[in-house]
C-alpha cells in the first residue's frame, strides 16, 4: 500500500470531491438536454406526421412505399401505379405479462415500421424485412472493449476476442383499432446484447411508447 500511495501517479493534482460532483452534474445536464432534444424532434415528426395522415397513407422505405393491409389497401397510394408499393399486415398480438421487451404505440403501424428501419439503419445494424407481415429480422454485433494501448482487451493465447453478435426480431402486432404492440425477440445469441439493443431502441425512440396495454 505505501508503494502505491508513494508512486509519482499518486502524487499529482487530482479533483476534489466537489469537483467529481460539478462535472458529474454537467454530463447529467448534457444527457438531459440531448434528451430534450430528441423528444423536441420525435414531437415534431408526430405533428408533420399528423398533418399528412389526411393526406396520404403509408410511409416510404427506400423506393418503396409501405402500406397497412387492414386500412390503406382502398388508398390512393395503393393505386398509384407509379409507386412500388408494399402491403403488409400487423402481426397477431398475444398478451404476455412476463414479456419485458415491448411497448406499445398509438401510431400507425406503417409510421412505427418506418422509425425502427431508420433507427437500424442509421446505427449500422443489419436488418431484413418481411414481405407479407410488419415484421423485422436484426443482427447486431459488439465489438471487443479497448484498452489504453489500443489492443482488445480479452485475448486468449494471442487470438482476438470473438466479437459478440445476437439475432433478433421486432414485429408489430395489433392490439385493437387504436394501439399496436411492438415487441422485441430474441432468436440467437447474445442475452446481454439483445436486452442492450432493446432499452438503447426504446429510449431512443420513446416518443413511439405513448400508450399502456389495458386487459
Amino acid at each position: 500500500m505505501a508503494d502505491i500511495v508513494g508512486h509519482p501517479w499518486m502524487q499529482g493534482e487530482h479533483a476534489s470531491a466537489a469537483d467529481v460532483k460539478q462535472e458529474f452534474a454537467i454530463r447529467h445536464q448534457r444527457v438531459i438536454e440531448m434528451r430534450q432534444a430528441e423528444a423536441e424532434k420525435n414531437k415534431a415528426d408526430k405533428q408533420k406526421w399528423a398533418a399528412q395522415r389526411g393526406v396520404r397513407r403509408g410511409d416510404r422505405i427506400g423506393d418503396k412505399v409501405y402500406l397497412d393491409l387492414e386500412t390503406d389497401a382502398t388508398s390512393e397510394e395503393s393505386k398509384d401505379p407509379t409507386v412500388q408499393k408494399k402491403l403488409l399486415q400487423a402481426c397477431k398480438f398475444e398478451f404476455r405479462p412476463d414479456k419485458h421487451t415491448q411497448f406499445f404505440s398509438t401510431y400507425e403501424t406503417t409510421y412505427v415500421f418506418t422509425k425502427l428501419v431508420e433507427y437500424l439503419k442509421d446505427h449500422q445494424i443489419k436488418y431484413s424485412l418481411s414481405d407479407k407481415f410488419f415484421k423485422i429480422e436484426f443482427e447486431a454485433e459488439k465489438m471487443p472493449d479497448k484498452v489504453e494501448d489500443g489492443t482488445e482487451e480479452e485475448k486468449t493465447d494471442g487470438m482476438q476476442a470473438p466479437v459478440e453478435t445476437v439475432q433478433g426480431k421486432i414485429e408489430i402486432q395489433k392490439v385493437n383499432e387504436t394501439t399496436v404492440c411492438v415487441d422485441f425477440t430474441r432468436k440467437a445469441g447474445s442475452s446481454w446484447l439483445f436486452y442492450e439493443k432493446f432499452n438503447f431502441i426504446h429510449v431512443d425512440l420513446a416518443e413511439l411508447s405513448d400508450a399502456q396495454y389495458t386487459q
